[in-house]
């Protein structure tokens, strides 16, 4: 797929909530740096022969998971699985990675948060779409 595409994307979560042993530890964090990234680039570049193809991040995590959808937790546990501190880490993280862009995965969430009185998510979102602006 690297190969045949225009680009070649991948996805960066950092925590997530397994169906199978979620109930027993909850959410959980990846324990990948992110070189991990630059090494996976690497080797896809490696397998392909191709050092020009753009390499992007089509998912970055912009929202919580848990045991049920975001819309059924109760605010403590949507501020604990992902809080606008870890979403600014998360964000820190990705360009850590040295990739040029990112697509926030969880912008509807944001809005959901906004909607309901908490616009810190939806300000952070916002600070780093106008980033890129020129």
């Amino acid at each position: 797929a690297a190969q045949a595409g225009d680009a070649f994307g991948t996805t960066m979560y950092r925590r997530a909530y397994p169906r199978l042993i979620g109930p027993l530890l909850g959410a959980i964090e990846y324990p990948i740096s992110p070189s991990y990234f630059k090494l996976k680039e690497k080797m896809v570049r490696r397998i392909i022969d191709d050092s020009d193809k753009p390499f992007i991040v089509i998912e970055l995590q912009a929202e919580p998971w848990g045991d049920r959808p975001v819309s059924e937790m109760a605010e403590e546990d949507l501020e604990k699985n992902f809080s606008p501190e870890y979403f600014k880490e998360t964000v820190e993280y990705a360009k850590a990675t040295g990739f040029s862009e990112y697509y926030l995965w969880g912008i509807e969430w944001q809005y959901y948060m906004k909607q309901k009185g908490d616009e810190r998510y939806w300000e952070i979102a916002q600070l780093l779409i106008s980033a890129e602006r020129p």
